[in-house]
């Protein structure tokens, strides 16, 4: 599983990719998976604050998607 930092930095990168969309459908489509990632995280987080829960591990899911073509 990934991080809850990891997760968000998806979201960023959604995010971002809906404000250089031009097509409108592809930017709800796009802000639709940045807030889908927010709440994953946010729901990641709040199960690693359960006592005995198991820690959370890094790079499972994959390198994040690229931007507009600026660095």
């Amino acid at each position: 599983m990934s991080s809850p930092d990891e997760l968000r930095s998806y979201a960023v990168d959604c995010a971002r990719l809906a404000h250089c969309a031009t097509d409108p459908y592809d930017k709800a489509r796009l802000l639709n998976m940045a807030r889908a990632w927010t709440h994953l995280a946010d729901r990641v987080e709040r199960l690693g604050q359960i006592p005995g829960n198991l820690p959370v591990a890094d790079n499972v899911a994959g390198p994040a998607p690229p931007g507009c073509g600026e660095p």
